[in-house]
């Protein structure tokens, strides 16, 4: 098998029969076999390395596929193979073996590239009178929200002119497309040229008074008042800690209301 015979061509080489053969490969009864000890004496293929988005099946990769059905291997084997999951070539041959015969690598992936979606001229760069619109509202000081709004009032029957308000943002702040002139952003409200990112952390700063000395841990002696400076840094804290409670308790009390 390792010169590239079958199993039933090497049990008439070695003058055996094919249940005696698969019995050494495969163990039965207990007996461990050879692809059990890790010692599968099939050839190997070599493995493709993907050469675009690791995202997609490459070609070679869907070559190799193909010849693994045709050896009979099972789909966790040729996805353990390719580094892949399982359910990614369960998904490649219930998308691309439409006859649900023989899986052909290469009609395989002219369906795939079919359905690969396209570069297309965004909504703002391709309608100059929607351009127009959105920019002419923008320089009466509207924020997005209300031009999208407007719009549906101005093209009620024709959906593929409204715009949600991230798509004005982005041809604002030119992220992936230039619909306006430059210098737009000062169509804004805040005038800004860049959009600045949202923190995602949930770590909030340690409270300024967390470290602070308490006053039962100071040295004896300051009671005595023999030394000055330590009476006023009392009446500074106490009025801090004052002040606080009684924001807390609006608050509290705004909740309420609330």
């Amino acid at each position: 098998m390792k010169d590239g015979h079958s199993n039933l061509a090497a049990c008439r080489i070695l003058g055996i029969s094919r249940n005696t053969g698969s019995r050494w490969l495969n163990g039965r009864n207990g007996v461990p076999g050879l692809r059990q000890q890790g010692l599968d004496p099939r050839r190997r293929l070599p493995v493709p390395v993907s050469n675009g988005s690791s995202r997609y099946l490459s070609e070679d990769e869907r070559v190799f596929i193909a010849d693994r059905l045709l050896a009979r291997s099972s789909l966790r084997s040729i996805a353990r193979e390719l580094g892949r999951s399982p359910s990614t070539i369960s998904r490649e041959l219930a998308r691309n073996r439409p006859d649900a015969r023989r899986y052909h690598p290469f009609r395989a992936q002219k369906m795939a590239q079919g359905r690969r979606p396209r570069t297309r001229l965004s909504k703002l760069a391709g309608d100059e009178e929607l351009r127009e619109f959105v920019v002419e509202r923008l320089a009466w000081r509207w924020s997005p929200q209300q031009v999208c709004q407007a719009l549906r009032k101005r093209f009620p029957g024709e959906s593929h002119r409204h715009l949600a308000h991230e798509t004005i943002y982005r041809a604002l702040y030119k992220l992936n497309i230039q619909p306006v002139p430059s210098g737009s952003a000062r169509l804004l409200r805040s005038g800004k040229f860049n959009r600045r990112p949202r923190s995602r952390t949930k770590v909030k700063p340690p409270n300024y008074m967390s470290g602070a000395l308490k006053i039962g841990d100071r040295p004896a002696h300051i009671a005595t008042r023999e030394e000055g400076g330590h009476w006023e840094g009392d009446l500074v804290r106490h009025e801090a800690l004052f002040y606080r409670a009684e924001v807390e308790d609006l608050r509290r009390c705004a909740v309420a209301a609330a």
